[in-house]
């Protein structure tokens, strides 16, 4: 229940975010990267049907595709905010708001960070854990019991 709270809270202050900024580049990158976010751990959730083991790693893929987004920018300087060029321009935004995080965590002793890290962890574990069942058992062990069961 309570990464379901912080899914949801984290959900709506960005919704409110982009209605302040009307749509700025910042608050766009922003709900961007939280969509992106959701949506590997979704497909994760739904590849963990089939391979149960998979829903273990969803955090850890989840913080390798935001780490891999960091290479999507050459150049990237703290004055403007922006890159000189980019890979993906699609994920212009995403990678800008991925450094703005850190370099605004570096000044405030890795808080945005710790906050940002404690929302990947509750989206990884609210797709990939069923409050029904056991606290250590997955869906996919959960789905497999099921069909189990009906045989």
């Amino acid at each position: 229940m309570k990464n379901l709270v912080v899914v949801i809270l984290c959900l709506i202050g960005s919704i409110i975010i982009v209605r302040l900024d009307n749509f700025g580049k910042d608050s766009i990158g922003l709900l961007t990267l939280l969509i992106i976010d959701i949506f590997i751990a979704f497909i994760t959730f739904l590849i963990a049907k089939y391979k149960p083991k998979v829903c273990k790693y969803t955090f850890t893929i989840i913080l390798a595709i935001n780490f891999l987004l960091f290479f999507n920018a050459i150049g990237w300087n703290e004055g403007n905010m922006q890159g000189s060029h980019y890979y993906v321009p699609f994920l212009k935004n995403v990678t800008d708001v991925l450094y703005a995080l850190m370099l605004f965590s570096a000044f405030l002793l890795m808080i945005p960070i710790i906050i940002y890290v404690v929302f990947l962890y509750s989206v990884a574990q609210l797709f990939c854990k069923n409050k029904t069942v056991k606290k250590l058992d997955t869906l996919a062990e959960y789905f497999k019991r099921k069909e189990e069961q009906k045989q």
